[in-house]
């Protein structure tokens, strides 16, 4: 899992996903939080990426997600990797089985297609997108000597972005530039869902929900109330 966020919403957000869902991950899961450099403490025995980004959020984020998708393909070894924020809640078996399906497939990206940018299609990030190290290869390219060319990487990336001024558009874009079939997978909810929706989550069919739940979460108080009760949907405490 690469998580984007920053360090003033370490104690909150992300605080509250390694309480809860984060719980739940197995042994063969590891989470990189996508940050930057500024103001970052190491918390929750997670490892972190923390580059100098802008401060703007367009072009900061993108910045903190491709450093980060270079950091996970130099130093961690993978097959699939789960790119979310930090206000997202996680069913880490239902991610799981959905990539499962996938797994041979390697010329793929799994999301919400739709969003569009300045005339450019790409994804809906909200509800999260998953990559394979393959097509993340494949999209950093390699010379002639079959190296990965990382920095040429992260200046097309933060080009795209100047250009969409949003992280998950940027990578819809560079996905289809690179024949990357982007599959919808209505189990990611961008937006979250409504109360009247909550049989979705009895019946399995949630991966993951923004906006810590979107309107079924609505009359909770905090960060901690939404996430909790969230817990307690998904595994019926």
């Amino acid at each position: 899992y690469i998580i984007r966020s920053i360090p003033k919403y370490y104690d909150e957000r992300l605080n509250m996903q390694f309480e809860t869902w984060m719980k739940h991950l197995n042994e063969n899961d590891d989470v990189l939080v996508a940050s930057k450099n500024k103001n970052h403490i190491d918390k929750f025995n997670l490892k972190y990426s923390t580059p100098t980004c802008p401060k703007d959020y367009d072009i900061g984020v993108c910045c903190s997600e491709s450093n980060a998708i270079v950091k996970a393909l130099k130093e961690y070894e993978f097959d699939w990797v789960f790119i979310l924020d930090d206000n997202v809640y996680v069913y880490p078996d239902k991610v799981r089985s959905i990539i499962n399906k996938y797994k041979d497939n390697y010329n793929v990206a799994l999301g919400t297609s739709g969003c569009e940018s300045n005339g450019v299609e790409g994804l809906c990030g909200g509800g999260g997108y998953a990559f394979s190290k393959q097509a993340l290869q494949k999209i950093v390219g390699k010379d002639k000597n079959d190296v990965l060319k990382y920095e040429s990487f992260l200046e097309e990336y933060k080009i795209s972005c100047e250009k969409t001024k949003f992280h998950d558009i940027t990578m819809g874009e560079l996905a289809t530039k690179n024949n990357i079939e982007i599959i919808d997978i209505p189990e990611f909810k961008p937006w979250g869902i409504d109360t009247d929706e909550k049989q979705l989550i009895i019946d399995n069919k949630i991966a993951t929900l923004h906006y810590h739940g979107g309107g079924i979460t609505k009359d909770k108080k905090n960060v901690k109330d939404k996430m909790y009760f969230l817990q307690s949907l998904f595994f019926k405490q």
